[in-house]
């Protein structure tokens, strides 16, 4: 409920109107022995690409169906890139033939390829959770196909979920597949690529993968005669791009089982074989987050009661406070804990249009700073939050603010601040610490 009243604050505002850019692995047209590399294309627009110096091979030269692609909406700059037989994290750079940045190699094939097989398509969803999920679909030429479901934990740490298989002929496969983080749903397309005869689209819940209950036959004519090797969708235009390669197709979809046939697009002089849509999450300066002033305190009722104050400082995890940056957190350290002899908490104030007092606060006992100002209808309180630790004074708070993608946050302030307070057991005695106040621009 806390998390749900905090959203309040981002509330959804105006749609995103940036220009959709696609990106996937594939053949470019790099002077080398090993041409491949990360394309990156606005729709329809002349595209760029980076060149992997051999680093992920050209495998679907053996097998056309091979090779994924999907971005990592929490770091921001990530692309998840697969040729078939392994899985790579990478940073695209396409400023011409210049070297992509590889931050992880996963060696799929020899990890899990025996049982699952090669990896056809990838795709990320992020639904505000611990660790978001990295769905794989593989081609087993015995056991035919499978959705391998992943949680992310890091960009270099991920760990199996689950898999479903399909009871599909040996010779069709998936080769595109993406999800859409607002209905939760993957969008997966399928075909014979041994006696092609067209693409079919399905759409299944993405904790049942293989239960798939929508099916859209992709037309033929006039831009997609050939199998699918990579999908993509923007979740802010509900637009599914589907490329066989050279050419690109985009479909409106109406979140249910009905799309609309777009315009086609060249990608040449590249080659897709894996697509995902780059989230066009608009972004000014980075975010930023500053802490300021110092912290004071009192207590109530004996003025002269001993409180024992921890200094705790406000700050962050989860990243920059940055549009789209669905993973990042305020966080509150060294605060006391609970124990036999008092109970200890904290409170948040924050000030969702940014507007940054200081105001001194008179009190029995003295008198406390308070940073957000206390404005309607923009000043907000949340709490109690129970810090977590086991040393004094070395607790802990930590509360999920994702941030959405919306155009209109850019450049948006928050000002906030802590409160800490213990009550002891021994005697009515509240003792409070007014932290620094922070103040974040997004």
């Amino acid at each position: 409920m806390r998390i749900l009243l905090l959203s309040l604050l981002f509330a959804v505002a105006a749609p995103l109107g940036a220009q959709t850019l696609l990106t996937g692995p594939g053949d470019v047209p790099c002077p080398s022995a090993n041409p491949t590399g990360l394309i990156r294309q606005a729709v329809c627009q002349t595209p760029r690409w980076c060149e992997t110096s051999g680093k992920i091979l050209p495998e679907w030269l053996k097998q056309p169906w091979l090779g994924g692609a999907a971005w990592d909406l929490r770091s921001g700059q990530l692309g998840w890139y697969s040729n078939g037989y392994l899985l790579y994290v990478a940073v695209p750079d396409p400023l011409g033939c210049n070297t992509c940045k590889i931050a992880c190699v996963y060696d799929w094939n020899k990890n899990y390829g025996q049982k699952y097989g090669l990896i056809t398509a990838l795709a990320y969803l992020d639904i505000g959770a611990k660790a978001p999920f990295l769905f794989l679909a593989t081609w087993h030429p015995t056991n035919g196909c499978f959705i391998v479901t992943t949680r992310i934990f890091s960009p270099c740490n991920i760990s199996l979920a689950g898999a479903c298989n399909f009871n599909w002929s040996k010779s069709i496969a998936i080769g595109g597949m993406t999800a859409d983080p607002v209905t939760k749903r993957l969008l997966y397309t399928h075909c014979d690529w041994v006696n092609f005869s067209g693409n079919t689209l399905l759409i299944a819940p993405y904790d049942k993968p293989c239960t798939y209950d929508c099916k859209f036959p992709v037309p033929v004519q006039p831009c997609l005669g050939g199998p699918v090797t990579g999908a993509g969708f923007d979740s802010k235009t509900a637009m599914v791009y589907l490329t066989i390669g050279k050419v690109t197709q985009a479909f409106a979809w109406d979140r249910k089982c009905s799309f609309k046939v777009g315009p086609c697009c060249p990608a040449t002089p590249t080659v897709y074989h894996g697509l995902t849509v780059i989230p066009g999450c608009p972004h000014g300066q980075p975010g930023t987050f500053k802490v300021s002033g110092n912290p004071s305190y009192t207590r109530s009722p004996d003025c002269q009661f001993r409180c024992s104050y921890c200094k705790s400082v406000p700050g962050y995890s989860g990243g920059l406070p940055q549009v789209g940056n669905l993973n990042f957190a305020l966080t509150l350290t060294q605060t006391p804990i609970s124990s036999a002899q008092r109970s200890a908490g904290a409170f948040l104030f924050l000030n969702g249009a940014g507007t940054w007092g200081p105001a001194l606060i008179p009190t029995p006992c003295g008198q406390v700073t308070l940073y957000p100002a206390p404005i309607a209808p923009w000043f907000f309180s949340f709490g109690p939050f129970t810090p977590t630790g086991t040393t004094y004074c070395q607790g802990a708070v930590t509360l999920p603010l994702p941030i959405p993608c919306e155009a209109s946050l850019v450049g948006a302030k928050l000002a906030g601040q802590w409160v800490v307070y213990t009550l002891e057991a021994a005697k009515p005695q509240l003792c409070l610490e007014f932290t620094p106040g922070f103040l974040m621009t997004m």
